[in-house]
């Protein structure tokens, strides 16, 4: 059994992982917001929109990217499946191609900051511009990756619509790219709080 310093001490640690968890997901999601609002205005407010994906994946990505960082694996896998229950939840849709799209969305997500999270951040630790451009370059070949699976799956449909594929390619990339920089750049706002509050104690 742990002494009672010990246990006083695993609990400070676990109060402080809990606050770095809260703190990362909000700077997180409102980088990616922001960044949104810059580029698009209010455009990424209207929920049945595209642009929308700024306030979507923001949360999801600031809390995916938390879980992995702050919770131990088997804590993370809990935290995801929930969270994605959550989000099918939310979506509420019925039409299988629409739940298809939310699903391989979601789950391209978890892999690119799965793999920002466990092969890259401590990596690059001193290169804070390099890990958000590495964020921004994963999320957004998850996007290029995700476009090119669903328009081959769609491809009647979208060919009926005139929905050129390099064009979704383009803008799904930029948009792609863009969410990761958000995120990247909350991301490091709140591990630079972090850090500045560790060198003042």
């Amino acid at each position: 059994m742990l002494s009672k310093k010990n246990q006083r001490g695993q609990q400070i640690a676990d109060d402080q992982r809990i606050i770095r968890f809260v703190v990362t997901t909000i700077f997180a999601a409102i980088g990616t917001i922001i960044l949104g609002f810059i580029f698009l205005r209010s455009a990424v407010f209207e929920m049945n929109i595209s642009a929308s994906q700024f306030i979507t994946f923001g949360i999801i990505g600031g809390v995916i990217f938390s879980t992995f960082r702050f919770l131990s694996k088997r804590q993370a896998a809990i935290a995801i499946l929930l969270l994605f229950v959550l989000d099918m939840l939310l979506q509420h849709s019925t039409v299988w191609r629409l739940v298809l799209r939310d699903i391989l969305c979601y789950l391209g997500f978890i892999i690119a900051l799965f793999i920002f999270t466990y092969y890259y951040f401590d990596k690059l630790r001193q290169v804070v511009i390099g890990r958000i451009l590495v964020l921004s370059s994963v999320i957004a070949l998850n996007y290029v990756i995700i476009t090119g699976i669903l328009y081959s799956v769609f491809r009647v449909s979208a060919e009926k619509f005139d929905l050129n594929l390099l064009q979704m390619v383009y803008f799904n990339l930029a948009q792609g790219f863009l969410i990761g920089l958000g995120l990247g750049t909350g991301i490091e706002v709140a591990e630079y709080f972090y850090e500045l509050k560790n060198k003042s104690k």
